[in-house]
C-alpha cells in the first residue's frame, strides 16, 4: 500500500493470527516507510508504504522426498 498522505482519525485495531490449520506453517512480515508502529491517531503521514508478505506451506508427510522449500524465501514474492 502506498499513500502521498495518510492520516488516522482513530487508533487503528489490528491483529494477525493463524489458527486451527494443522499440517502447516506460515510466516508473515510486515515493512513500513515513515508509518511508526503504533501510529498516532490525528498526526498526518506522508509519503507512506506498507508492504506485507504472508506465505505458508503444507509440512511435509514422514517419507516424501519432494524438495521442501523455504516459506522465509522471498526470491519470487518479494513486494520491491
Amino acid at each position: 500500500m502506498e499513500a502521498e498522505r495518510l492520516r488516522f482519525e482513530e487508533p487503528p485495531e489490528t491483529e494477525v493470527r493463524f489458527d486451527g490449520t494443522p499440517g502447516r506453517e506460515s510466516v508473515s512480515r510486515g515493512r513500513r516507510r515513515n508509518l511508526p508502529d503504533p501510529v498516532t491517531h490525528g498526526v498526518e503521514y506522508e509519503d507512506v508504504r506498507v508492504d506485507y508478505l504472508l506465505a505458508s506451506r503444507l509440512r511435509r508427510s514422514e517419507g516424501s522426498e519432494d524438495r521442501e522449500a523455504d516459506p522465509t524465501d522471498r526470491t519470487a514474492t518479494d513486494p520491491e
